[in-house]
């Protein structure tokens, strides 16, 4: 069977769900500082990638197709790749950004140390009277275990700061509930990204406001001045108040000046079809990548929590090549009390062409666990795209016979009996790392901890 890959006009189905909206948080919306990199996707990740496999008609003039790639894989099990035949004749040549390679290797991935923030984010104290409800004033927790004897909040996570202390810039990006701006925060002279949430629109969508204040613990937990986490969008604030005549919710963050990965996969893999290279990123390249990812994600697990929606779109990496994962709307953890433990990862969350083959079918465990497993599947498929380049997935997303992409339903079919291909970079290295994570079954399917001793192994 020969593979097919989809225009970058052609949006896969990447609806979000929450089955069990009973018991699994309302996705709030896009996350904080995800839509930063929305106006800089759109110009400079514009050109489209065609397969030559599929026969459509098309009025665009600049036309970028898939490298060819023939190789025998070392592997002992072979699951043949078809070719990827190259066209040559194009009209228009994209200029992408030079590489910024990394000639070497580092030799052990571990949970790496906070990397401190150089400047001062303070929330400064107030004594006024106030309607808002939910605003008792907090500083930023230490990161700590969402595992130990108690996690209960005893103060809420929407603190008393006020809109005057920042200037709202540009539009970067709308959710479902708000909009995220690039701001500028007065009391430091910081630029910041911030993620508005109208309070009267989300009561309206069943989400409670619970609900948002455990996503701004979660990012508290995770990554929060002073101790900002290096592979994680740092939280500085949240406040209450009112903005264009709602009553709204700010959430303050790092503004990552980059592209999100989708983005920057893109732009790689038209650099490399253009400048006729077998692969989209070399193999110092992808370990650099693939180093951070994993650190990112084992800084999540360790602290007791699992991201539940990994993709590309929710990783950004800066001009400097360093990843920050963002959007926790759909985070789950294990809470325990005095009395019992519970886990908050009930029902099925995620974008389908990143979700696991259990989560599509339902049968995954409802457990901190099962998430993680969740997480490294996702983990994998998003390896799968650095490693075999843009619109590249370990299986099919278009449908030769009808020549179109497969509908949401055909594709969750498709995800079911995934992996159906290996990957097939030039170094069968990257393969096997790759490979590792992409497991049917997710009991077979490798730990955080795992993924890192083979990275450690193999690169």
């Amino acid at each position: 069977m020969q593979r097919t890959r989809r225009t970058s006009g052609q949006n896969a189905p990447s609806c979000k769900i929450v089955i069990d909206t009973s018991t699994d948080p309302q996705y709030i919306s896009n996350s904080i500082a995800s839509s930063s990199i929305s106006s800089l996707d759109s110009q400079k990740a514009a050109s489209t990638l065609t397969s030559p496999s599929r026969s459509r008609a098309s009025g665009k003039t600049s036309t970028i197709t898939s490298p060819s790639r023939s190789r025998t894989s070392s592997k002992t099990t072979i699951i043949s790749s078809p070719s990827r035949s190259r066209t040559s004749s194009k009209t228009t040549i994209i200029s992408s950004p030079s590489r910024s390679r990394t000639s070497s290797k580092t030799t052990t991935i571990s949970s790496p140390s906070r990397s401190r923030a150089t400047y001062n984010i303070t929330s400064p104290s107030r004594s006024r009277a106030s309607s808002k409800t939910s605003i008792s004033s907090s500083s930023p927790r230490r990161a700590r275990s969402s595992t130990s004897k108690s996690t209960s909040r005893s103060t809420k996570s929407i603190r008393n700061s006020s809109l005057q202390d920042y200037d709202i810039g540009e539009e970067l990006g709308r959710g479902a509930f708000g909009v995220t701006y690039k701001g500028y925060n007065k009391l430091v002279n910081k630029e910041v990204a911030i993620k508005t949430i109208d309070v009267n629109k989300s009561v309206e969508k069943n989400v409670k406001l619970d609900d948002i204040e455990s996503e701004v613990d979660i990012l508290m937990t995770l990554s929060s001045y002073p101790d900002c986490y290096k592979y994680i969008a740092c939280y500085y604030d949240s406040f209450r108040d009112h903005f264009n005549g709602a009553d709204t919710i700010f959430i303050v963050s790092e503004f990552v000046d980059g592209l999100s990965l989708d983005a920057y996969l893109k732009t790689a893999s038209l650099r490399a079809e253009e400048d006729e290279d077998e692969d989209v990123f070399d193999t110092d390249e992808l370990v650099d990548l693939f180093s951070q990812l994993t650190s990112g994600i084992n800084h999540i697990h360790t602290l007791g929590f699992a991201h539940r929606d990994l993709k590309p779109d929710n990783i950004l990496i800066t001009k400097d090549g360093v990843i920050k994962i963002i959007d926790f709307g759909l985070s789950c953890l294990k809470k325990c009390d005095v009395s019992a433990c519970f886990d908050t990862c009930k029902g099925t969350a995620g974008t389908l062409m990143y979700m696991s083959p259990e989560y599509v079918t339902r049968t995954q465990q409802q457990t901190l666990d099962g998430a993680k497993a969740n997480d490294i599947w996702s983990l994998g498929v998003v390896m799968y795209n650095l490693a075999n380049g843009y619109d590249q997935f370990p299986f099919d997303i278009y449908n030769s016979r009808t020549g179109r992409d497969y509908d949401y339903n055909e594709q969750a079919e498709q995800i079911k009996k995934a992996p159906k291909y290996d990957s097939q970079h030039s170094d069968p290295n990257i393969n096997t790392i790759v490979d590792a994570l992409l497991i049917n079954k997710w009991i077979n399917r490798p730990n955080i901890s795992q993924v890192i001793d083979i990275l450690n192994e193999n690169k």
